[in-house]
């Protein structure tokens, strides 16, 4: 026989722990959906500025080492 104070220790531990993981789980996805958003922000500012850079005229001083490579 187990008594009513380990029985209400045993569900409210339960309990717990059940809510740690639901808890730990909704955060673990709400921070790998910002992650990766982050991470798109970050490759679409890197292709804006690669674009950027490609389009740009090239100095005259470029241009001779780009002719006679």
């Amino acid at each position: 026989m187990t008594s009513i104070r380990q029985r209400t220790l045993g569900l409210a531990l339960l309990v717990f722990g059940i809510s740690m993981l639901v808890i730990g789980f909704i955060s673990y996805r709400y921070a790998a959906h910002e992650i990766e958003a982050l991470y798109d922000a970050s490759l679409e500012q890197n292709a804006r500025l690669l674009e950027g850079l490609l389009q740009a005229p090239l100095p005259d001083e470029a241009r001779v080492y780009c002719s006679t490579a």
